[in-house]
């Protein structure tokens, strides 16, 4: 039988084969420094993310919905390009973080993030967050939508 400990590292692995991941800490400092924030939790969530004038928008019938139409939902708020971190249930287990890659291999992992982890992309909230744009797409859990724009506060 596989303890625990030993599963967790052998799907860390399989993970990082395919995509990076990285530590709590260095995302907290990037993200609080790219978007002019102040992140309290080092492990952040949605509730990390408040600007006023964001509307969040509920998706109907949400739960019935796969993985793939969520996704759609998200990238028609705006195009995703650049380097992304990506922050979902997963990421808050012991020894893992957020998801640190280029746009492009996003759609990849959320087809894929049910086999890996036995649980869908968008089981509880997910966060996408580009830097470069100053830009945060979220999905929270009880079926709103939003993007958060910090361009538009810090004038760039």
């Amino acid at each position: 039988m596989v303890r625990y400990s030993n599963w967790i590292t052998l799907i860390q692995w399989r993970i990082m084969m395919l995509y990076q991941i990285e530590d709590w800490k260095t995302v907290k400092e990037n993200v609080q420094k790219a978007l002019n924030i102040k992140i309290s939790r080092e492990k952040f969530s949605v509730n990390a993310f408040d600007l006023p004038g964001t509307k969040m928008i509920k998706v109907p019938d949400f739960e019935n919905l796969s993985d793939d139409e969520l996704f759609q939902i998200l990238i028609n708020l705006h195009n995703l390009s650049g380097m992304l971190y990506v922050v979902t249930h997963i990421c808050h287990k012991d020894g893992f973080g957020p998801f640190l890659l280029e746009a492009n291999r996003l759609e990849g992992l959320v087809k894929n993030y049910v086999n890996i982890f036995q649980e869908t992309f968008f089981d509880t909230n997910a966060i996408i967050i580009s830097l470069n744009e100053k830009l945060v797409w979220m999905f929270h859990h009880s079926g709103f939508v939003g993007l958060f724009d910090y361009s538009k506060q810090l004038g760039t």
